[in-house]
């Protein structure tokens, strides 16, 4: 089985963040060979996403874009529960399913709410720092 991982270059943070990260971490625990394929953050906006779209590789737009001998598979949940088949770790147990679920799950529901904390800092402090200058 050939596996390559298309996702943004993230070395400077060991390759672990984002969602990308979080498949090269599971296929390294996992001991799977894989080849890393990096797109720039730049090149992503000019032309990346716009042409996996148009090949069907990421109908959706998204990476990381893992390939199976050739075959585009995303979203990051997805792929690493594709995995956890082929390993043995997922479909064998319910309750142990259950478990890998709870915790994709719990990661999804905090990396959004992270975000949202993050987007609402940007929207509400700045108003309000304005607001407690004027008072003084």
């Amino acid at each position: 089985m050939s596996i390559k991982l298309k996702y943004f270059d993230t070395s400077g943070f060991n390759g672990f963040s984002g969602r990308g990260g979080a498949v090269r971490f599971y296929l390294l625990l996992h001991n799977l060979k894989f080849e890393d394929e990096y797109v720039t953050f730049d090149d992503w906006g000019k032309h990346v996403k716009a042409d996996v779209m148009k090949t069907g590789e990421s109908p959706t737009g998204h990476i990381p874009i893992v390939y199976v001998d050739g075959q585009p598979m995303i979203e990051s949940f997805a792929v690493m529960r594709n995995f956890s088949k082929k390993v043995g770790e997922y479909g064998k147990d319910d309750d142990h399913d259950y478990l890998v679920d709870m915790v994709a799950d719990a990661v999804a529901e905090f990396r959004c709410v992270a975000c949202c904390c993050y987007l609402c800092t940007l929207a509400c402090i700045p108003p309000l720092l304005g607001t407690l200058g004027s008072m003084q």
